[in-house]
C-alpha cells in the first residue's frame, strides 16, 4: 500500500481545483492523526511546489484570477491506496516535511555557498524540491547561473547553480571543475548518498547526490 495526498486549490470565489499525489509507503494512523491535529496550519496553507507536487491554480489553467486569490493550496485528506507513487518521495519524508514546516512558503536565506551541485543521471533533471533546497543555500541577492557538467567517464552529471561572484572567482570556466568533481563525485559509488562541502578556488561548494 502507498499513501495518497488529496489537496485542492480554492480561489476567492470558492471555485476549486482538486489534486492528488501518491507517495511511497503506508502512513501510520498515529502520524495521520498528528498531522491533522497538531499541524493544521501547514495543511491549510500548503505550498505543493515546495515538495515537488503539482500546483495548479486557475491562472495556470488559463482563467483570469480574482484580485484576492490565495497562492496556497490545502490538504483535504491523506488515505491509503494501491496506486503506484506519482512522485519520488516516501511517506516518512512527507510527514517530516510537514512537521518541519517545509511545506509552507519557502524562505530563501543567504548562505556562504557559492556553488551547489547535485549528481544525477544525464537523462534526469532537477525536481522543484531539489531546486528549492539548492537555492536555500545560495545568496539570492546575486545573479544565479545554472550549472550542467557531464562526466566523460561515467553515466552521471552535476546539476546545480553558481552565484555571480563564485562564477567570477573561477574565471567563468567550468572545465577545471569537471576534474574537481571527478575525484569527489563521479569516481565514487553511484549508489552512495552523500553530502560534502569543499573549497574550489576559494569558493565554498556543496556537493550531494
Amino acid at each position: 500500500m502507498n499513501t495518497k495526498i488529496s489537496y485542492m486549490y480554492r480561489d476567492a470565489a470558492n471555485y476549486k481545483i482538486h489534486c492528488e499525489e501518491v507517495v511511497k509507503g503506508e502512513i501510520r494512523d498515529e502520524d495521520r492523526e498528528d498531522l491533522f491535529e497538531n499541524h493544521p496550519l501547514e495543511l491549510e496553507e500548503f505550498y505543493p511546489a515546495t515538495v515537488g507536487f503539482k500546483a495548479p491554480t486557475f491562472v495556470t489553467e488559463g482563467y483570469k484570477p480574482y484580485p484576492d486569490d490565495p497562492d496556497t493550496h490545502e490538504i483535504s485528506d491523506i488515505t491509503l491506496t494501491e496506486r503506484e507513487p506519482t512522485v519520488d518521495m516516501t511517506v516518512e519524508d512527507f510527514v517530516a516535511r510537514v512537521r518541519s514546516g517545509f511545506t509552507s512558503r519557502p524562505v530563501f536565506v543567504v548562505t556562504k555557498f557559492g556553488m551547489v551541485l547535485k549528481e544525477k543521471p544525464p537523462e534526469e533533471g532537477l525536481t522543484v524540491a531539489e531546486i528549492t533546497e539548492m537555492l536555500d543555500k545560495l545568496d539570492l541577492s546575486q545573479q544565479i547561473f545554472p550549472v550542467d557538467i557531464e562526466s566523460k567517464d561515467s553515466n552521471s552529471c552535476a546539476l546545480g547553480f553558481v552565484t555571480s561572484e563564485a562564477y567570477e572567482a573561477i574565471n567563468y570556466d567550468l572545465r577545471e571543475l569537471e576534474g574537481f568533481l571527478k575525484v569527489r563525485m563521479f569516481d565514487t559509488d553511484s549508489t552512495t548518498d552523500f553530502r560534502s562541502e569543499y573549497l574550489f578556488h576559494d569558493v565554498r561548494v556543496h556537493l550531494s547526490r
